[in-house]
C-alpha cells in the first residue's frame, strides 16, 4: 500500500525536482482557491508564484450555473483570464460543434446554460415547454404526460442533465422517457458532484443522484462534459497546447472528481484539504487505493510556504 506523498514533507531538492516536473497547472476553483465566495488564505499568493515560476494556470470548475464572465470577477486577485477558465457549458458547445449537432436538445440545468445554447443557435427545449401546469398526482396523469413528450420530442438527438436548483421530479421522468424510448439519443451530462459546497458546513444536493438513476432506469451510460470526463480532457489539451499529460498537475479537494479526472487523465495530481475531503479520510486513506494522489497538502497556503522561496529559475 503505497504512503501519501506530503508537501510539507518534502525536501527541497525534492520539492524542486517536483515543480521542474510541471509546466501547467490546473485548479479546481471551489474548494481549492475559495469557499463560496471567500478567498482561502494563501492561495493568491501561490498561484501567483506560479505564474513567476513560468507554470501556465488553468481554472476548471464544474460550475455550469455562473458565466464565465462572473467567474472571472470572482478570479480577479488570481488575474484570470476567460482563456483561463474552463467549465462544463464550454466543453459542451465544443462537444456540440465536434459532432455538428444538428437535432434538439432536452435539458435539465440552468438559465445560463439554456440561454447560451439558444443563443449559439441550439434548438433547446425543457420540461416547463412541454408541462405549463402541475401534473395531476394520479399515475394515469403521468402516463398521458409520458406519451405527449414522446410526440412532442421526435427531434432529440440530446439529453443534457447538470444541476437545475428548481428542479421538478417530472422533469427528470420525462429525461427517462426519452433516453429509454428514443432510438439514438446520447446522454450528455455536466456536473455530477454528489454534493457542492456553499457554504461553512453547508452544501448543496448535487445532481449525482438523478444522473446515476437515469442510467440505471435509462440503460444509456452518460457521456461526462464536466470532471471526471474524458471529453473535458480533450478541450484542455487543445486550448492549453497539452502534449504531456505527465507534465500537467491538476490541484483539488474532491477525489471523485478532480483526483480522478487527474488520475485518469494521465496528470499529476495535488489533493487540498480545504475543501470535500477532510483530513482524517486522507490520513485513514478512505477512499479506493487506485485514486490515491500523487501529493497531498493540508492547504494551497501551506504548499505556498514551502515553495515561496524558490528562485524564479528552477
Amino acid at each position: 500500500m503505497p504512503k501519501l506523498n506530503w508537501i510539507s514533507d518534502l525536501s527541497s531538492d525534492e520539492l524542486r525536482e517536483f515543480l521542474k516536473s510541471v509546466d501547467t497547472i490546473l485548479f479546481d476553483i471551489d474548494g481549492v482557491l475559495a469557499r463560496a465566495s471567500t478567498i482561502l488564505p494563501g492561495t493568491v499568493d501561490a498561484v501567483g508564484k506560479f505564474r513567476q515560476l513560468g507554470k501556465k494556470i488553468c481554472f476548471v470548475t464544474n460550475n455550469a450555473i455562473a458565466p464565465p464572465e462572473v467567474l472571472k470577477a470572482k478570479l480577479i486577485p488570481f488575474q484570470a483570464s476567460l482563456e483561463e477558465i474552463v467549465t462544463p457549458n464550454i466543453t459542451l458547445l465544443a462537444y456540440l460543434k465536434k459532432i455538428d449537432f444538428q437535432k434538439t436538445i432536452y435539458i435539465i440545468g440552468s438559465r445560463f446554460t439554456k440561454k447560451m445554447l439558444r443563443e449559439a443557435g441550439y434548438s433547446v427545449i425543457e420540461y416547463k415547454d412541454l408541462q405549463t401546469t402541475d401534473v395531476e398526482e394520479t399515475l394515469s396523469s403521468a402516463m398521458q404526460v409520458s406519451l405527449r413528450v414522446l410526440d412532442a420530442c421526435k427531434n432529440v438527438g440530446i439529453v443534457y442533465a447538470d444541476l437545475d436548483i428548481n428542479l421538478q421530479n417530472m422533469a427528470v421522468h420525462v429525461a427517462k422517457i426519452l433516453l429509454k424510448h428514443m432510438d439514438d439519443v446520447q446522454f450528455l451530462t455536466g456536473t455530477s458532484d454528489d454534493r457542492i459546497p456553499i457554504g461553512e458546513n453547508f452544501s448543496l444536493i448535487g445532481p449525482k443522484y438523478f444522473i446515476d438513476g437515469l442510467q440505471r432506469w435509462s440503460g444509456v451510460q452518460a457521456i461526462p462534459l464536466a470532471k471526471p470526463g474524458r471529453v473535458l480532457k480533450e478541450v484542455i489539451d487543445a486550448k492549453f497546447g497539452i502534449s504531456q499529460d505527465n507534465r500537467v498537475l491538476m490541484v483539488g479537494d474532491n477525489i471523485s472528481t478532480d483526483i480522478t479526472f487527474g488520475i485518469e487523465s494521465g496528470f499529476q495530481t495535488l489533493l487540498l484539504l480545504t475543501g470535500d475531503t477532510k483530513k482524517q479520510q486522507a490520513v485513514d486513506w478512505a477512499f479506493d487505493e487506485d485514486l490515491k494522489p500523487d501529493y497531498v497538502a493540508h492547504s494551497l497556503q501551506e504548499v505556498y510556504e514551502k515553495v515561496k522561496t524558490i528562485p524564479t529559475a528552477l
